[in-house]
This record gives C-alpha cells, sequence and structure tokens, in this order.
C-alpha cells in the first residue's frame, strides 16, 4: 500500500476522517448533498486506482511465475524429473481406476489427491 501512496498521494486527501470533518461542518442540505456526491466520485476514483494497481501487481506475479516455469523446464535435470513424477502417478492412478472398477475401494491409494496439477 505505501508503494501505492507514493504512486499516488491523492489518495492520502481521500481520507474517509478528514471528509467526516468535514461533512459535519457543513450547515445547510445543498452542501450536504454536494459533498456526499463529492465524496461519491471520490471513493470510486479511489477504488478504480487501487482496482488498477492490484490488477498491474497480479499481472507481474504471473509473468514472474512464468518466467521462473520457462526457467526451470530449460535445465534437463528438473524436466526429468518432472516427467518421472507425471509417470509415477499416472501409473498410480491407473492402479486406482482398476481397484475402483474391480470393486477394492481399500487398494484406492490418495494419489489422485496429491497428483501435480497445472495452475
Amino acid at each position: 500500500m505505501t508503494e501505492l501512496r507514493e504512486k499516488h498521494p491523492e489518495l492520502s486527501q481521500m481520507c474517509k476522517t478528514e471528509w467526516r470533518k468535514h461533512y459535519r461542518s457543513l450547515t445547510t442540505d445543498e452542501e450536504k448533498r454536494q459533498a456526499r456526491s463529492q465524496r461519491a466520485k471520490q471513493v470510486a476514483k479511489k477504488n478504480y486506482i487501487i482496482s488498477q494497481h492490484q490488477n498491474k501487481q497480479r499481472a507481474d506475479k504471473k509473468e514472474a511465475k512464468l518466467t521462473n516455469i520457462k526457467e526451470k523446464y530449460t535445465d534437463d535435470k528438473f524436466r526429468l524429473l518432472h516427467l518421472t513424477v507425471a509417470e509415477l502417478f499416472a501409473k498410480q492412478l491407473q492402479q486406482d481406476l482398476k481397484a475402483a472398477e474391480e470393486d477394492r475401494p481399500t487398494d484406492v491409494s490418495l494419489a489422485a489427491k496429491w497428483a501435480p496439477s497445472p495452475s
């Protein structure tokens, strides 16, 4: 949030407590109505800025993850390990499926629960 406030100093001006003090000082209903309208616009702008910042953070995180995966997959040892684990899970899942079809629930392992999945 500090990074966001550095990039957008106007966010600190949109503080709720300051607005409350200002709102209480107003005397006419018309002033209060205008103040509420202005506050609604401020809040919408603030939420938009925060949303855009969060979207950028998510995109950056996704990009970093993708770069990390690409780097790992270029390593032959990692790729071999990944394929070996996938083959072990595939064999166990086939055995579990066969045991389930033969109505032997005690022979079914937890491989399906712990199998790696793309995310």
